[in-house]
């Protein structure tokens, strides 16, 4: 995991795999398999804008803070936009696609983070049952994000990259 120091440097640190989240950092979501950041496209602030994933930068539409809503489900809120990681018309749908939407508590809006190995998560939307899914089998940026059953692949794998404490205003 990198943290960001108040001297805008990184340094890694040594944690174990459970990840606490405060509710305070905002969070760089990292896909495994692409090493590469889930963002909303073109740093939009409207409801229903894409998501997919980027070459990591300090872009505030690639920076996430996660909110516990207490049963075991987070909310994911972009920084830039403080619109909420969703699942498209609350598709059951494999392969639907996930965009930003003002937040409801409607299911396809709540995220589960399931432990996997070497400290990476899967996210499980919560009215579908399925998990965030990095990309097409190719690796380009843009790539696609969408939903899909539970498999054994490393696109479901996400590494959460804290950016530090977050005052807020």
């Amino acid at each position: 995991m990198c943290i960001r120091d108040r001297d805008n440097s990184f340094d890694d640190l040594q944690v174990s795999p459970t990840l606490e989240l405060t509710g305070i950092e905002y969070y760089w979501i990292v896909s495994k398999s692409a090493d590469m950041c889930v963002e909303v496209t073109g740093s939009s602030t409207s409801d229903g804008a894409d998501i997919d994933l980027g070459l990591q930068d300090d872009a505030d539409n690639m920076l996430w803070l996660l909110e516990s809503l207490g049963n075991g489900y987070y909310k994911i809120v972009a920084r830039h936009s403080g619109k909420c990681l969703q699942v498209d018309q609350a598709s059951q749908l494999n392969g639907a696609t996930v965009s930003q939407g003002t937040y409801t508590g409607a299911g396809n809006q709540q995220w589960k983070l399931e432990q996997a190995e070497d400290g990476y998560y899967r996210l499980l939307a919560k009215h579908s049952r399925k998990y965030l899914t990095a990309g097409n089998g190719t690796v380009v940026d843009p790539m696609d994000a969408y939903q899909w059953f539970k498999t054994d692949s490393n696109d479901q794998l996400w590494d959460l990259k804290s950016l530090g404490l977050f005052i807020p205003d």
